[in-house]
């Protein structure tokens, strides 16, 4: 719908970027799909096509970053396949969208003293009882975060190490919505 609403605009320039990331997104994720667990590397790789198409169809509405510390062997470290993505697409979509002015997604990996590898997905929007609110008057149903957290539940249910998911309602110094932090901690996976 994106590109077609992009071609109908006359902006073939964008239509044309937003297709070729969209293909490569799509192979990336097929490719993962049949596999439990991928690199970190291609992980951060998929999340990159994801933002930037995300950002690109919302003509670049909010700022983010993807940052992976120095110290984090990408090539190593593997992770559960497509655990992410659900995280990130809530925070611009129920997040960020309905938030007027500035707006950012933080996507940051690092590496804990307890050898696990710790990934926060920030946004500065509006909140979730906010979106809560939205989604009971638009009758939405979000299903992404119930499936990430059932794969997890199976995740830990196979593996001796475990892993976790904090949701965090961030707040401002007037106690207002500022937006979610999600902090996922998984075992290093080599």
């Amino acid at each position: 719908n994106s590109i077609q609403q992009m071609i109908l605009a006359g902006d073939e320039s964008n239509a044309t970027i937003y297709l070729s990331k969209f293909s490569r997104l799509l192979r990336m994720v097929l490719s993962h799909s049949d596999r439990e667990r991928v690199t970190l590397k291609e992980e951060l790789e998929t999340l990159k096509l994801y933002v930037e198409l995300e950002s690109l169809r919302f003509k670049e509405s909010f700022h983010h970053q993807i940052i992976c510390d120095e110290a984090v062997d990408t090539d190593e470290i593997k992770i559960p396949t497509l655990l992410i993505q659900p995280f990130v697409e809530n925070a611009i979509w129920h997040g960020l969208l309905h938030k007027e002015g500035d707006r950012s997604l933080l996507i940051k990996f690092t590496e804990d003293t307890t050898e696990n590898i710790v990934c926060i997905v920030q946004d500065n929007g509006i909140g979730r009882e906010a979106s809560g609110k939205m989604n009971t008057i638009n009758n939405h149903v979000s299903k992404g975060i119930a499936v990430a957290e059932e794969r997890l539940r199976t995740y830990n249910d196979q593996h001796i190490q475990k892993s976790n998911v904090l949701i965090e309602d961030l707040k401002d110094i007037s106690g207002n919505a500022a937006g979610t932090r999600v902090t996922m901690t998984l075992p290093l996976l080599n």
